[in-house]
């Protein structure tokens, strides 16, 4: 589906070198037409030899998306009630209870501004494929983590990438540490209670000057060879699902369908979604 992306984990793999005319060698840490083992692993190169040239019949499309931001938030909680057993010297009749409550929480924040985000994509055809796979590494890598059994695999071709030029970084970090406590009295229908609460909040902000541009997403195409299948068969991911409509579908559906769970998911242009795993 051309309408996902994968948020790369780290800011440090630089844009590849394209060929001005569309078609031709490429080369780079992670280019178009690297494959890799998953959308979680997308820093494991299969065949590092490669990639393969872009063939003239399918070369490569540009877009520019100009002054992009987008904001990264990751937080940790941790709650707890209890009662305590508090000697206390009360009248016959008179029921004493205490209790106590921690909370903790660690919110983890980064804004990322771009001067332009580039796109840049193609459709590699059977034949491209093919030979890509012959590559001696990628026919290695099939036969040691094909099903012993049933002989089904997959793998991820790279197709679309998305680099973040201009690019200015702030994080920030927030903790918040609070305690309550209370006391109550019951004495028939009675009820005295008291409670008291304290909040500490500490919070630490870092920004960071112009970057070197780095790739910031990438877009992937599924090879694999069911149980029933003679030959290999290539889809875009998230093909066999219904086209994404932001006001009717929801991304982390789709997500799930394709047995992904536990990603951040952001609204992109042109009704596109990405995901931070």
């Amino acid at each position: 589906m051309d309408k996902c992306w994968f948020i790369l984990r780290h800011a440090d793999i630089p844009p590849p070198n394209l060929p001005p005319e569309g078609s031709g060698s490429i080369s780079g840490a992670l280019c178009l037409g690297h494959l890799v083992p998953g959308p979680r692993r997308l820093d494991e190169v299969i065949n590092t030899s490669g990639p393969l040239k872009i063939p003239k019949n399918t070369p490569l499309s540009f877009s520019q998306s100009v002054a992009f931001s987008w904001k990264l938030e990751k937080g940790v909680s941790f709650a707890q009630t209890g009662n305590l057993g508090v000697p206390i010297a009360v009248a016959a009749g008179v029921t004493a209870s205490a209790s106590v409550d921690i909370g903790f929480q660690k919110t983890k924040g980064t804004h990322w501004e771009f001067e332009s985000l580039e796109t840049t994509t193609f459709r590699p055809s059977n034949d491209y494929l093919s030979d890509c796979l012959d590559d001696e590494l990628v026919a290695a890598y099939i036969s040691k983590h094909k099903s012993p059994l049933l002989g089904s695999w997959d793998i991820f071709m790279i197709t679309g990438i998305k680099v973040a030029r201009g690019a200015k970084m702030s994080s920030s970090e927030t903790h918040v540490k609070q305690v309550g406590s209370g006391m109550e009295l019951i004495a028939g229908a009675a009820d005295i209670g008291e409670t008291s609460e304290v909040s500490i909040k500490s919070s630490q902000e870092t920004s960071h000057g112009l970057m070197s541009d780095f790739i910031w997403a990438v877009r992937l195409d599924k090879i694999s060879k069911g149980v029933f299948n003679r030959s290999w068969g290539h889809r875009r991911y998230f093909s066999n699902t219904a086209a994404f409509d932001s006001s009717s579908e929801k991304p982390e559906d789709l997500l799930a369908c394709e047995g992904i769970d536990g990603g951040l998911i952001y609204s992109l242009d042109n009704n596109q979604f990405a995901v931070s795993l």
